[in-house]
């Protein structure tokens, strides 16, 4: 890579896992990859180039709206070049929180706490529980 601003880039073409990928990222500029829901599980900054959304919506059809994806919608290079030179993180993160919200996501990053203190239930050991899954225990 020559030098300037591709120092800084990196080619994970062939990295094996995506998930890694994510959390190490500090934004996301896609198109139409799943990715964009799992990394808005990070409330991180995504961006999503769709110079071709209607073609794509026709052929291919959509799931959900456009407007309702966790990232804002880029038509073409200046738009995403704009985007990217505006960022707001704050507004990038609230609109992930919303499409959360409208899918009914209920993570809290507490899960793998809450399999183990339900696994110890199960086995008769209760008093493990903290207070706070207890409750989400009692709620479900």
């Amino acid at each position: 890579m020559a030098d300037g601003a591709e120092k800084n880039v990196l080619d994970v073409t062939d990295y094996p896992d995506m998930q890694e990928l994510l959390c190490a990222a500090d934004m996301l500029i896609t198109d139409y990859s799943s990715s964009m829901w799992d990394f808005a599980l990070l409330g991180r900054p995504c961006l999503l180039y769709v110079p071709d959304l209607e073609e794509y919506a026709t052929q291919r059809g959509l799931c959900t709206p456009p407007e309702e994806w966790p990232g804002f919608i880029c038509r073409n290079e200046k738009e995403l070049l704009a985007a990217i030179s505006s960022l707001d993180e704050q507004a990038c993160a609230e609109k992930a929180a919303r499409h959360l919200q409208a899918l009914g996501s209920y993570e809290a990053g507490t899960a793998t706490e809450q399999v183990c203190e339900r696994i110890l239930q199960h086995m008769g050991r209760k008093d493990n529980l903290t207070d706070e899954t207890d409750r989400q225990l009692q709620a479900d």
